[in-house]
Parts: structure tokens; C-alpha cells; sequence
């Protein structure tokens, strides 16, 4: 008896965790670099799929016209960052952490600005940076420059910055834990899962109005967002935090776990899926 396996031609359906074209316009990136090239390979693609997942609204309002369906389908947080226990407490003086590649869309030589005129106006904490870095990468090469004169020097501002590279896994939730406030500042994020993430470890958040980042710190309690290139508004707002003690949210990550736990995105997926394949069970609902 032979046996005759069906093969069912799944619509084609990529999944927009970033919008390439709008890097390499904020990067200003020339023909051959991986954002251009990228750029160009999704412009090829999106017009040519079925559907495509967008990972926030704002990915989803910048691609709809390029390709003939869309659907909201947001990154998942990891179950780890919702089932770990919390073992670290806060430390004193307070850990501001941000995370993310080093990279001039992240701007981590602006925020190291930022942490020096803090220190001079006497505000004490220490402040984290995680994130790979590519020395061949001028900006990340002007950063690392930055971090090694900073940790080379005496005077206490030495102990207020610190660079720990990429920290992955259980570290970074160590970190996250470690901490008392998140610092996401970008020039283009398309959804922001480190944003989420902190959240969802309980951290008061300092952002800007990025992209996906307005969708992931709404209803976040704490969250505080400002203009996409005020960094004296985030300046004033790190000081007046400092200053009345580095209150923390009681809760923050609430909204997280109701939108981006593994289970919710799961779903999510197999309601796409069933719709896609024209599913009776899933149209009569």
C-alpha cells in the first residue's frame, strides 16, 4: 500500500520585524551597504506576497500600500521574561540600563551625553549599556573610544557609566532586574522588543516617540515618552527622577503580559493561519 502525502502551497507571508527602507533613509545608508541592500530586496518582495505580519500599528501604516494584505501580528516576549522569578533587588545608588546594538539608530554616544551632564549637576547612579558592538562600525568605534576614556578616568564619573556588551539570556534578565529605569531613545524602531522587555521586568520606562514604541509603553504605568529628538526634555526628566529618589511603577508590565505573552501571539498566529487557508471552522466565527 502506498501511501500519498498531500502538500498543501501555504500563501507566501513574510513577517516585518523592521522596516528597512525607513533605516536606510535614517541612516542616509549608499548603495551596496546591508541597509541599502535590504531596502531594496524588501521593496522587491512585499509587492510580490499574500500577506504580510506587521509587528505594530506603525509598521503596518508604513507598508499597507506596498503589498496587497496586512495583518497585526507583534513580536511575543519571551516566556522567560514573565515565568522567571524576581531574585535581584534594586541597587543604590540606581541602575539605568539600555539596551540594544551599538548604533547611530540607537544613539548611545547621545545618551552617554546625556549621563555626563547628569553627573556634573552631582546626580548619582550608574549607568548601563548592553548591546553588540562592530568596532568597524565608525559610530560604535567613536563609542567604544568614549567607554574606554571614561572607565580610564579617576574622578567618581568613572564610576557612573559602564559598557557590558552583548548580555544574553538569563544575564539580561538579571540585568533587567538589577535595575531601576529603562532609557530607549532611537531614531527609527519598527516595534522595540527591549522596550517590552523591560517592562514586562517591571523597570520605569524613559523613551521617545518611536515607531512602535508608543504602542508598546501605552497604558504602561510610569512610561515616560518624549519628542523624538528632546534630549533636554529627557535630560530634565532623568534629573527630577533622581532627585526624588528613583520612584519605580508598581506594576508596568501588566499590559505586556495581556498583549505580547507567547500564548497571545500563538494565537494569533493560528487565527491568520486558518483565515489564510480558508478555514470553514475559523469564517463562521
Amino acid at each position: 500500500m502506498r501511501h500519498v502525502r498531500r502538500m498543501v502551497r501555504l500563501p507566501q507571508r513574510p513577517h516585518i520585524h523592521g522596516i528597512m527602507s525607513e533605516m536606510a533613509r535614517s541612516e542616509k545608508a549608499g548603495p551596496g551597504s546591508f541597509a541599502w541592500c535590504t531596502a531594496l530586496l524588501e521593496r522587491h518582495v512585499l509587492p510580490r506576497t499574500s500577506r504580510v505580519f506587521c509587528n505594530s500599528s506603525f509598521t503596518e501604516s508604513v507598508i499597507r500600500e506596498r503589498t496587497a494584505r496586512t495583518s497585526l501580528v507583534p513580536n511575543p516576549v519571551r516566556q522567560e521574561f514573565f515565568s522567571t522569578q524576581r531574585l535581584a533587588s534594586r541597587a543604590t545608588p540606581p541602575v539605568l540600563i539600555n539596551v540594544g546594538v551599538i548604533t547611530s539608530n540607537k544613539r548611545q554616544l547621545e545618551l552617554l551625553s546625556i549621563v555626563r551632564r547628569l553627573r556634573q549637576q552631582g546626580h548619582r547612579f550608574l549607568f548601563r549599556f548592553l548591546g553588540q558592538s562592530n568596532p568597524a562600525d565608525p559610530y560604535a568605534a567613536k563609542f567604544l573610544e568614549e567607554i574606554k576614556a571614561v572607565t580610564a578616568d579617576t574622578t567618581p564619573d568613572a564610576a557612573s557609566v559602564r559598557y557590558d556588551g552583548l548580555v544574553l539570556d538569563q544575564d539580561l534578565i538579571a540585568a533587567f532586574d538589577h535595575a531601576s529605569a529603562l532609557i530607549h531613545f532611537p531614531r527609527v524602531e519598527s516595534f522595540g522588543l527591549a522596550v517590552a522587555e523591560g517592562l514586562a521586568r517591571g523597570l520605569k520606562l524613559f523613551g521617545n516617540r518611536c515607531g512602535g514604541v508608543v504602542e508598546v509603553a501605552q497604558q504602561a504605568e510610569g512610561a515616560e515618552l518624549f519628542d523624538l529628538d528632546d534630549y533636554s526634555g529627557l535630560e530634565k526628566a532623568l534629573g527630577r527622577w533622581l532627585e526624588e529618589g528613583a520612584p519605580m511603577p508598581v506594576d508596568p508590565g501588566a499590559s505586556v503580559r495581556e498583549r505580547y505573552h507567547p500564548a497571545v501571539i500563538a494565537r494569533r498566529h493560528v487565527e491568520i493561519y486558518r483565515e489564510v487557508l480558508g478555514n470553514p471552522e475559523q469564517q463562521q466565527k
